[in-house]
Formats: C-alpha cells, structure tokens, sequence
C-alpha cells in the first residue's frame, strides 16, 4: 500500500533545542491537519536511542529528523521512516571508510570521493534511523558488487532527496511506491 509522506525543510539558527523541538511538533501538526487526523495532545517520545516517537494523535504517525549546517529536515507519516541529510564538508573520509564500510561500499567511496562517502552515510543513517537500531545497528550492504548503490535494503527502500550541490539527503520508507509532499 502506498503511503504519503509529508517532508518538512527548515532553514535558519538551529542552536535552540527548544526551536528544534517546535519545529517537530510543527511538522507533526500540519501532517495531521493535511490528513485529517485529529492531534490535539501531541506529545514527542524519544526513544534509548533518540528517535521521536509521536503521541496524542487519533492514528499513529511516525516522524524522524536530520540537521547539518543550518539546514534541518523532516519528514512525518502514517509508518515507519527515517531521513538524513549532510552537508558535504572535507573530512577524513578514507579513514571513516575503512572504519565504517564494507570492501564494496570503500569501493564505491574511493570511486566518487567524498560525495560518494557522504553518500553512502545518509543512506546508512536514514535506513537506521527507519528501523529505529541508528546507524551501528543492522548493517546490510548498501553498494552490490557491480559498485551500484543499493535502493531496497531489508524492508526499507532508500531515495535520494535533491536539496542543494553541497547537500545530500536520502529517506527511508517501507514502500518502493510511498509518495511525498514538501511543506517548506
């Protein structure tokens, strides 16, 4: 079943937990309002290992959150999801590689340099933060063995999200058709 999904881009000051944490209730609320689900009492649950569980609302919703620079992001649905977004910077990224990735993902990384690196972390981090295990758990390949990138890892399908030249940003959903919508 195709799911929708609403994707919620914020830029601007970030340095406030308290402006980050508005920023979800925010997306949340406008979800619901757009869906019809009622959301009086919403209410953010953080999971051990930090992911946002939503309360409060008449059927379950699901949300998961990215920042880097001043770019923060969001995306809310009726399952399970995860997003992450980097901004690309230099950074020791062979040696991360070597640390982090499979012989194919290195690969994959020594072929497209850092822009391949921070490729493959947003896809790890969106596909961990899907599955709720954060991006030390479950570690599927995420490159196959031609050097591709790999879009259905387990049950989550990954989707690259074009923000800018130096932003890459990939979600996690659990359907290969699942649709979105951007509130900006």
């Amino acid at each position: 079943t195709e799911m929708k999904y609403g994707i919620y881009i914020y830029e601007g000051d970030l340095s406030s937990l308290e402006l980050r944490e508005n920023l979800i209730m925010d997306a949340v609320g406008a979800y619901c309002r757009k869906h019809a689900i009622g959301c009086e009492e919403i209410e953010i649950i953080r999971a051990k290992k930090g992911k946002p569980y939503i309360c409060g609302t008449e059927r379950d919703v699901y949300c998961n959150v990215s920042h880097s620079g001043n770019m923060w992001i969001c995306i809310v649905g009726e399952a399970e999801c995860g997003i992450d977004l980097q901004l690309v910077k230099d950074c020791k990224y062979e040696q991360l590689s070597r640390r982090y990735f499979t012989p194919d993902e290195q690969d994959y990384i020594r072929n497209f340099g850092v822009n391949g690196f921070f490729r493959l972390w947003v896809r790890r981090e969106a596909f961990g933060k899907y599955t709720g295990d954060g991006f030390y758990g479950e570690k599927p390949p995420f490159v196959d063995a031609d050097g591709r990138l790999i879009d259905m890892v387990c049950d989550g399908f990954l989707k690259d999200l074009p923000i800018a030249d130096d932003i890459i940003c990939t979600y996690c959903t659990g359907g290969e058709d699942d649709d979105i919508e951007f509130f900006i």
